[in-house]
């Protein structure tokens, strides 16, 4: 798989909200699609985390600002669960979170 990369999120948060939201989208969508063997092969890479979230360097990384950012979560909920299940490799609760972040970038488009 082709994924995002840094240049990219970085320039599609310079662009604005929406941009940066269809990035964050399309980086999770990348994340939902891939293969258990191209997600652990990307782990070490930097596949997934705030570095290639369109939120996270439209808002500087300042997630109070951020519409996924949950109270008393360093993160979206979605984010830090993936992330979770990601490490304990339960794949089938990794998609369902997953799901959900990509669910709740669409809402605001």
């Amino acid at each position: 798989m082709k994924w995002l990369t840094q240049k990219q999120v970085k320039a599609a948060a310079a662009k604005g909200r929406k941009p940066a939201i269809r990035c964050s989208l399309v980086h999770w969508q990348q994340i939902r699609t891939a293969t258990k063997a191209e997600l652990c092969k990307q782990m070490y890479a930097i596949t997934f985390g705030p570095s290639l979230c369109g939120l996270c360097q439209y808002y500087n990384r300042q997630c109070g600002r951020c519409p996924l950012k949950v109270n008393g979560v360093s993160c979206c909920k979605e984010y830090d669960m993936a992330t979770y299940m990601f490490i304990d490799r339960n794949w089938p609760r990794f998609n369902y979170w997953c799901d959900k972040l990509i669910k709740r970038l669409e809402s605001l488009l």
